[in-house]
């Protein structure tokens, strides 16, 4: 139960965190990811910012009564259902009624379908790319990763995507692997500060209790912007 208690604060913590990048643009903010979508108003704002697209015309803003607030979520689904995004087992009263193990995995399906996969991917198929990616720019560097959990536990490989972005900003030798809270510090810092990342993590659950989805979702943003980069170079 402890460990199940800590994979829900941390995925809620980042999938929070992500989420309010995207909200940011409409001076939106979501406070408790379990009770804040309740009414379908930011996830349907959400959506649109993710997708670049309208949802629907007349999404009731001022939703009050339960019905209005189900009938927001359903367009908010049958939207997501409408990309080839396959949902198991949540529904409009789900995430009304605050179901937090469903609604991660909602959000987590939105990250993965507009963040990580292109549209043809297979998840599984998604997670080993992103993998294959990491080592195929922290490998020149001498590092490597095996997993989306402990291989980033002392903060280098952090340090070294930041490197493959702005090649020699963080010296490896500088961070060496008995002082992961600084490691991951400097690397999120640095991330920020050049790359506009969010810090959607926190280093000391990584060193703590590394959570794979939380770590993917922090390091698909490296992939995102060197490839949106490359394209334009």
């Amino acid at each position: 139960m402890g460990e199940q208690a800590a994979w829900i604060r941390i995925q809620k913590k980042t999938f929070t965190r992500w989420c309010n990048n995207y909200l940011s643009q409409r001076d939106l903010e979501i406070g408790d990811l379990q009770t804040d979508l309740a009414d379908g108003v930011k996830l349907h704002t959400l959506l649109e910012i993710l997708g670049a697209e309208e949802v629907h015309p007349r999404v009731n803003r001022k939703a009050k009564m339960k019905l209005q607030k189900i009938e927001n979520l359903n367009t908010c689904l049958r939207y997501v259902k409408s990309k080839n995004i396959k949902l198991v087992g949540i529904g409009a009263e789900d995430i009304h009624d605050g179901k937090l193990s469903l609604i991660l995995g909602l959000i987590w399906t939105l990250i993965l379908r507009f963040q990580i996969m292109d549209e043809d991917d297979e998840a599984a198929s998604a997670r080993q790319a992103l993998l294959d990616w990491c080592n195929s720019v922290l490998n020149p560097q001498g590092l490597s990763v095996k997993n989306f959990t402990n291989s980033w536990c002392d903060g280098r490989a952090f340090c070294g995507l930041v490197n493959a972005l702005e090649p020699d900003q963080i010296p490896l030798n500088e961070v060496p692997a008995d002082t992961p809270i600084k490691n991951m510090d400097r690397a999120f810092d640095d991330a920020e500060e050049l790359f506009q990342f969010p810090q959607v993590l926190d280093a000391e659950d990584v060193v703590e209790n590394p959570d794979d989805l939380s770590i993917m979702t922090y390091v698909s943003y490296f992939r995102a912007f060197m490839l949106a980069n490359s394209a334009y170079a």
